[in-house]
């Protein structure tokens, strides 16, 4: 016979949410915070989540998920980091200012009267267009693919179904396989006649 232990309770099982499918979706502003990075800069971190569709919540029921299985410390995975141009004139710094600018502008024009002031707490509840792509990863010698929050967008865009999707961001410097090294490619197979 089994002991009992303290706490039994039958439960089911939860499943983990699945990872967001690359595209474009209506999001909104969770939070913000800036925080400093290791070369002196500063990033604008912005959580998201989904608003509308079959996918409303998506990063709420994983952190949620995470947090009730208990398996480390849970994070929010629906973030972006978006550097913030440190005004120093340089080639790099103009692309960070693009980028950001780029975010920023995406929005003011998904919030209609909202001008940003640079205060990020001004950020929290502002409506906003996400475009979420595949993303490669490495850890322990393993890889697989994710996805990430790549760029914000113009709400009404995403909603007009304008917006384009990423480009999937597979590693850098990834390791070639022998036939890739010696100039062969990968053929699909299934609509070959033998």
């Amino acid at each position: 016979m089994i002991n009992r232990y303290n706490g039994y309770s039958p439960a089911p099982v939860s499943t983990k949410p699945d990872c967001l499918p690359a595209g474009a979706y209506e999001a909104i502003i969770k939070g913000a915070r800036v925080e400093q990075t290791q070369w002196g800069g500063q990033r604008l971190i912005l959580a998201l989540d989904v608003t509308e569709g079959e996918h409303k919540g998506h990063y709420q029921k994983m952190f949620d998920y995470d947090s009730a299985n208990g398996n480390f410390t849970p994070k929010w995975k629906g973030t972006i980091r978006i550097n913030i141009p440190s005004g120093d004139g340089s080639e790099k710094d103009a692309w960070t200012k693009k980028l950001f600018e780029g975010a920023i502008y995406a929005i003011e024009k998904s919030n209609p009267g909202y001008t940003f002031d640079f205060d990020e707490g001004t950020l929290k509840g502002k409506a906003v267009g996400i475009n979420v792509r595949n993303k490669e990863w490495e850890y322990n010698d393993m890889t697989g693919w994710t996805t990430e929050i790549g760029r914000l967008e113009v709400l009404d865009d995403v909603k007009q179904g304008k917006v384009k999707a990423m480009k999937d961001r597979p590693l850098q410097n990834k390791p070639q396989t022998a036939d890739e090294a010696a100039g062969f490619t990968a053929v699909e197979t299934d609509n070959l006649p033998f």
